[in-house]
Formats: structure tokens, sequence, C-alpha cells
């Protein structure tokens, strides 16, 4: 795993959980938080794996952690067809995690997204936490740790899991083939990703690019295009995941290319008048999107969101606000 450091941009304090994991002297809850696609779960599955006993990132036991397919790893994920993690999966981790480990050495649980528990299911983590019982280890993940109870948080060690150099967004960039050529979308994309390699990846996949586009034009225009069109972009017909994963796409897109012209208008000239009211009308749509964003997160359809959001930014646009 000598290399997963500098993947994740921890540096020495990557490297050090590390060496605790494979020493079994690591705090037995640890946080890993951080914006999505810098490898927060990749970070947690080579924690998961030192701990269970593999050396090396790439070895078998490595392998069988990253695949999910360990006896001594158990997994708590939103099931499919839920927004959150219900308690009931919690306490059949309990009850797992009262068993001996099977290949002897430890027990580790990974609860990613842990933001998506809800109160009674973080509750009855509490336990476990407190007394998670000998060689017991939990791995939580969270892109909004803040969502997590205090007296959760309180009893965990925490990694933030930082952006990395933008060479390193731009060396991965070049995997991809329809990029091989094109350096000025290469470039805008690694600006975009902000040091994320996931994100990255994602934006200039051909969802990303084709919502890239759709975003732009509205942004440009938005009388061009109809709330419900918007709305539309976040949608992959009856496969719940993938509409979640378009509308985050898309919201990640507005909120890029928002802040994109916030910063452009913060750069210019702030004695021209127009100036300082392009960014104050930037800042305003970047809070609305924040505030969308966050009923997405509490459970409000997606495509009902974008489409209320984009209803008030057209509005807005008319207006001069």
């Amino acid at each position: 795993m000598s290399d997963l450091p500098e993947l994740l941009g921890q540096g020495d304090e990557c490297a050090r959980r590390l060496v605790e994991a494979r020493a079994l002297s690591m705090h037995h809850a640890i946080l890993i938080e951080g914006p999505r696609g810098l490898g927060k779960s990749l970070a947690a599955r080579h924690l998961a794996a030192a701990l269970l006993g593999s050396e090396d990132r790439h070895d078998a036991t490595a392998r069988r952690i990253v695949s999910g397919n360990h006896p001594d790893l158990h997994l708590v994920e939103v099931p499919e067809g839920k927004h959150d993690i219900p308690v009931e999966s919690v306490r059949e981790l309990q009850s797992v995690l009262e068993r001996s480990p099977v290949e002897g050495r430890a027990r580790v649980a990974l609860v990613d997204p842990a933001d998506r528990l809800n109160e009674q299911g973080q509750n009855a983590l509490l336990k476990t936490l407190e007394e998670p019982g000998p060689a017991t280890f939990l791995i939580l993940v969270a892109r909004r740790p803040e969502a997590l109870l205090d007296t959760v948080r309180s009893r965990m060690a925490r990694l933030r899991i930082l952006p990395v150099a933008d060479d390193l967004v731009r060396r991965a960039l070049h995997s991809v083939p329809d990029l091989l050529d094109d350096d000025d979308r290469i470039a805008r994309v690694v600006a975009q990703a902000r040091g994320s390699i996931g994100l990255g990846l994602e934006l200039a996949s051909e969802e990303g690019g084709e919502i890239e586009r759709a975003v732009a034009e509205f942004l440009a225009d938005p009388e061009s295009m109809e709330p419900e069109s918007l709305a539309a972009l976040a949608q992959a017909g009856k496969d719940k995941a993938a509409s979640e994963h378009r509308a985050e796409l898309v919201f990640t897109a507005l909120r890029l290319q928002v802040r994109g012209q916030l910063d452009a208008a913060l750069a210019a000239d702030t004695r021209r008048l127009y100036a300082r009211a392009e960014a104050d009308q930037g800042l305003g749509v970047l809070d609305a999107l924040l505030d969308a964003e966050g009923d997405v997160t509490s459970g409000i359809p997606a495509a009902q969101v974008l489409e209320g959001w984009a209803v008030r930014y057209q509005a807005a646009r008319r207006s001069g606000r």
C-alpha cells in the first residue's frame, strides 16, 4: 500500500493509520470524512484490509476486502430502494460482532455512508462504539460528518481525506480514451475537480459531458430550457441508484459552474458596480443550490428539487437579482 498515502493526499497521516491498523493498535473507531470523489471508501477498504492482515494493497486479503468478500468484514450500506440505513441494519451488525472472528485476527465493521444513518440508528451504534469488544474495529465513512450526532463523533478518531495534486488528477484523466487529444477539456475538468480524482473521472465521462453541456446551456440562457428538462437530467429510468448518481452529477455541475462564474465576478475590478452585483447574485445562487442539495439529502426527490430550483433561478434572472 506504499502509494496509497500519495493517492489519497494524506502523506504521513495516512501512512501512520495504516501502520497502526496492521499492528491492531488503531483506535477502535475511526471516521473517514471529506468531499465526494476523494477516495474515502477506498481508504476505508484499505484500512480494513490492513486490520485483517494485508501487507500490500494488491495481495489476496486486500482483493477480498475491496470486493467486500471477507468473512470478518461486515458492511453496513443503504439497502436498495431505501434513502437511509435503517436501525435494523445496525442491530444486525451488533449481533454479528458478538461472534468470534472467522479467520482469528479481528472483526471490522464498515458503515458507508455513515451520514445516511438516521438518529435511531446512530443511537443504536453508540453501544458498539462504547463497548466494541476485543479486536473489533468500526470504520465510518461520511461526506457530511456534521450529520452524525456529537455523541457518535466524540467517540471516534478522525481521518480527513484531502484533495490530491492537480498532476495526479491530470494523470488519471489521460487514461480516459475520449480525452487523449483534448487538452482543453482535460484542463477544464482538472480545474473543476479541485483535487478529486473520482470527481474528475465522473465529469470526464460521457454522462458527465452531457450533463456539463446541458447545465452550461441553462445557466447561460435560463429561458432556453424548461425547468422540467433540467429536472429530467437527474433521472435514469426506474433505477433509483443510477438516478441518485445522475442527480449528484447535475448538482455538482451546477455548483462548479456557478462557482466559476462567481470566481470570475470576484476577480473583476470591484470598482465596476456590475461586477459586485454579479458576485452578490452568484453567492445567492450558490446558497440556493446548497439548500437544494440539503433538501435532496433529507429525502425529497432530486427531480422535484431541481425543477423548483430552476423556476426560482429563472425568476431571479428575469428580475436581475
